[in-house]
């Protein structure tokens, strides 16, 4: 459970702003109930960082939410955490979000100005 709130804050580079609302878009769209819902866009969110940070494409202007609170011990950890680790690897809602990740840098990428060599003559 400590991991994920650590590699949440390590990865806060690559916390392109628009993940959260788009996750919460397509949780709606699915019917989540609310704690649910919570649960899945915290797990995009993780998702979305791990993606923007293994095709080296930090956000402009990072934004990271709050992370989901929990209370004391280990138990209200596991409570929250949990269903975020379940998620992770198992929401429809997670694996749109990092296609639109790959959408998006694809996009990104192809805006780029072109770097022109110059050669000596």
């Amino acid at each position: 459970m400590i991991e994920i709130r650590d590699g949440r804050d390590a990865l806060r580079a690559y916390a392109h702003p628009w993940v959260e609302e788009y996750a919460l878009t397509l949780a709606t769209e699915e019917g989540l109930p609310g704690n649910t819902a919570r649960f899945v866009v915290e797990a995009a969110i993780l998702a979305a960082e791990c993606r923007a940070k293994v095709l080296d494409w930090p956000a402009d202007n990072p934004s990271l939410p709050p992370a989901p609170p929990a209370g004391p011990g280990l138990e209200s950890e596991v409570n929250i955490l949990g269903p975020v680790a379940r998620n992770y690897s198992g929401s429809s809602v997670v694996l749109d979000v990092v296609a639109e990740i790959d959408r998006r840098y694809s996009s990104a990428a192809h805006s780029r100005p072109a770097l022109h060599i110059l050669s000596r003559r």
